[in-house]
């Protein structure tokens, strides 16, 4: 890349050039380097839920996946932006689960889920140009381990590799935290230990707690909810605030004012750094389709970031724009600076 201006901002770049994009806006930006991970040259970017469908199961609901020609130019833009980078510089994509929805689906196989939507999942993985995106497994997608060979997804990833500063989830653990504290304790080290390597009994498991979140929820209407509140977006285009931007701060760890897993993502932060001496100041999400940074300023008593990167499935608005618009956000950290972006 040429030494004038950041990574971010070429990245940015390549998002407002990609074909089927009109504008990139920016809903939520935080730069503080008590984060602690100070690596200028790597871009991390996060994809968040998808929830892909077959068309004809697509016609069976009145809400589905948003915007593909969008993901397209986004996925096709991250192609060329890593072509541009200089040898010490690297792109890291993650897929943060519910990248098909085997709830919604007609079956536990998601085989032809894939073949249709074929160009998207071969930007991120499985052939020689592809991306090579870090892939997560989500509650609407645990089964896909056992069907196509999905043998690289995982529930966690941790960076950077020696002292990990962020840990990155699908996050519906800390949704089901109050409601099978009992299932958690099991499948605690498997979901967060560096450590453990997933098995059998844990998906097993995995499957236990998944079926009882869900219970008997058929979601006819809306997966989490008709519309999510992001507040006011501005365009990337016209210049990113240096100050942070549409986050919430809290100073109390059970504050759910900012979001309702901080809680829970506190607690599991803080165990991980007694059983597996990890010392993490942030947590990337996406589970909930709601896109927002909550920090929690503890002084003494801690920092943490929550970084929840939204969904490409239902609807978002903001306080200037009230009428609901199809939500397609992405997460984007370099170094100490978290943004994520609506693709219009």
């Amino acid at each position: 890349m040429p030494n004038n201006g950041s990574l971010h901002d070429h990245l940015l770049e390549a998002f407002l050039d990609a074909p089927n994009v009109s504008d990139v806006l920016l809903v939520t930006r935080l730069e503080d380097p008590r984060i602690g991970y100070d690596d200028t040259k790597e871009v991390r970017v996060f994809i968040p839920d998808l929830h892909l469908l077959t068309s004809k199961d697509e016609k069976r609901y009145p809400y589905g996946f948003n915007s593909k020609d969008q993901l397209i130019g986004v996925l096709k833009a991250l192609k060329s932006f890593r072509k541009g980078l200089a040898d010490d510089e690297s792109l890291t994509v993650y897929q943060l689960g519910d990248f098909v929805d085997l709830w919604r689906h007609s079956g536990d196989d998601g085989t032809k889920i894939l073949q249709e939507h074929f160009d998207i999942a071969g930007h991120l993985y499985g052939s020689r140009s592809a991306l090579n995106a870090w892939l997560l497994l989500g509650n609407h997608d645990l089964d896909l381990p056992d069907h196509g060979g999905f043998g690289v997804w995982n529930r966690r990833y941790y960076f950077p590799i020696r002292d990990p500063r962020v840990l990155v989830l699908h996050g519906d653990v800390f949704d089901w935290v109050e409601r099978a504290p009992d299932w958690f304790q099991k499948v605690f080290v498997y979901m967060f230990s560096p450590h453990h390597d997933a098995n059998a009994y844990d998906l097993e498991n995995l499957r236990k707690g998944v079926d009882r979140a869900h219970g008997r929820k058929q979601y006819n209407k809306y997966i989490q909810a008709e519309y999510h509140e992001i507040g006011q977006c501005v365009s990337a285009g016209d210049g990113i605030p240096d100050e942070p931007y549409n986050v919430t701060t809290v100073t109390a760890p059970g504050d759910t004012s900012g979001h309702e897993f901080l809680p829970a993502a506190f607690s599991s932060v803080q165990r991980i750094k007694t059983e597996f001496n990890l010392n993490l100041t942030m947590v990337v999400i996406g589970h909930s389709h709601h896109a927002r940074i909550t920090v929690y300023e503890g002084g003494a008593a801690g920092f943490l970031v929550l970084m929840d990167c939204g969904a490409w499935i239902e609807n978002y608005r903001t306080r200037a724009e009230p009428e609901p618009k199809p939500s397609a956000q992405i997460g984007v950290m370099v170094a100490n600076d978290c943004r994520i972006y609506q693709i219009l």
